[in-house]
């Protein structure tokens, strides 16, 4: 009688077991895939791409939806800095030689051979963008 229920805790303790493994892969694979290291990607986007544009943002920054519509609207495509993941915010701002006070959200930055070319620092409105886009002749490139 007790190796049956010897047998049967063991069999449940395998099922318990196998179910944490598979739920604790699952849970660690989003929180990689919503925390992960998109950031980090970017800076090798820098060392890969001969041209870049950048947006940083907080997830305050009210003209976000705005300046991306802009973005698309121009057919350039971007990459996004989120100032408030500060550690892989820093690493980007090594890799481009910059400083935070260099930054006031939003921001846009257009590099070119792993070099910045030009900033939009403290973006108020749609035209200071499509002077910007005009002034560094984007719009269309699908950069």
């Amino acid at each position: 009688m007790e190796d049956l229920e010897l047998k049967e805790l063991f069999r449940n303790l395998g099922i318990w077991l196998i179910l944490f493994l598979v739920f604790g892969s699952l849970f660690v694979i989003i929180l990689v895939n919503k925390f992960g290291s998109k950031d980090i990607s970017i800076n090798q986007k820098i060392d890969k791409k001969e041209s870049l544009v950048i947006l940083i943002v907080t997830k305050d920054t009210k003209n976000t939806k705005e300046i991306k519509n802009e973005l698309k609207n121009n057919n350039i495509s971007y990459e996004i800095i989120y100032r408030d993941r500060e550690r892989y915010f820093n690493d980007f701002l090594k890799k481009v030689q910059l400083e935070e006070k260099d930054i006031v959200e939003p921001t846009i930055i257009y590099i070119e051979n792993k070099e910045v070319v030009s900033i939009l620092v403290d973006i108020k409105n749609i035209d200071e963008i499509k002077s910007f886009i005009e002034y560094n002749n984007l719009s269309g490139k699908g950069i």
